[in-house]
């Protein structure tokens, strides 16, 4: 069994006691390490990670269509709600905040106008 390790190249998590954020690798077998903040047990699992990782890609693309909708670049806040949808899409306040910023988008849109055929 290998120990725990405090290396970079771990996995991401969070620690249940102190609520810390960790990058740590576990032990494999079972997935544990111990929390170099406060020394209290983590548990590591494939799928946890993975949602981990997810939400935090999910956390940074909203932070940027924050920005971006308070300095009303539309487009870009556009952009950044969709990777951000993509990444968390069980998440409604990102398709309500994308659902806004498109209809933003719309209003700001000069509207099409059909050119006649001249005979």
């Amino acid at each position: 069994m290998q120990p725990s390790s405090r290396t970079p190249e771990g996995d991401d998590n969070t620690c249940g006691v102190c609520g810390k954020e960790l990058r740590i690798e576990a032990s494999r077998p079972p997935g544990d390490a111990t929390c170099p903040h406060c020394g209290s047990l983590v548990w590591f699992s494939e799928e946890g990670a993975a949602a981990i990782a997810s939400a935090s890609r999910a956390a940074r693309w909203w932070h940027r269509a924050q920005v971006a909708m308070g300095a009303e670049n539309w487009d870009a806040a556009e952009r950044a709600l969709r990777k951000a949808a993509q990444a968390d899409p069980k998440n409604d306040d990102f398709a309500r905040a994308l659902e806004h910023v498109r209809q933003q988008l719309q209003s700001l849109r000069p509207p099409h106008r059909r050119k006649r055929r001249q005979v």
